[in-house]
């Protein structure tokens, strides 16, 4: 419900700034392959929603939601050192906004074919190959020189 939604963006707001902090502390790579490591293990837990309404879907979807703001924390330090710092603000927006635009803009329709075809499992087996393709190419990237 939109309740849910609102619950989780407020969360997600405050939660984000302490993920940033963490993340600086920890190291901005190594806090993002652990956060979509937690999501991809927290991924199997959408099979429940539908179970028992309002009172499942919650809790749930506020873990999820958490778990993303902790990406998102260091994910947004982690565009820039991608990038040489002639190109570093045009490299950062355009694959940023392209990125969101083709994933971001799709996923709601790709959930719910997910959901159709396979149930929740479906949009769970999403969220994990997304995760586990995150870790990778963290792994992959080059160190920075910032």
């Amino acid at each position: 419900t939109l309740f849910i939604n609102a619950i989780c963006i407020v969360c997600s707001c405050i939660s984000v700034v302490a993920f940033a902090a963490r993340a600086v502390r920890m190291g901005k790579r190594k806090f993002a392959q652990i956060s979509a490591l937690l999501i991809a293990i927290a991924a199997p837990l959408c099979i429940y929603i539908p179970a028992n309404g309002f009172w499942s879907a919650l809790p749930i979807t506020l873990t999820l939601a958490i778990l993303n703001s902790a990406f998102i924390a260091a994910a947004a330090a982690i565009y820039p050192e991608i990038f040489p710092r002639q190109v570093r603000y045009t490299g950062t927006s355009i694959s940023y906004n392209i990125g969101n635009g083709l994933f971001g803009g799709t996923a709601p329709a790709i959930a719910t074919w997910l959901v159709h075809q396979y149930g929740m499992i479906g949009l769970s087996g999403y969220l994990i190959i997304a995760s586990v393709t995150t870790i990778v190419i963290l792994a992959l990237l080059p160190k920075s020189e910032i």
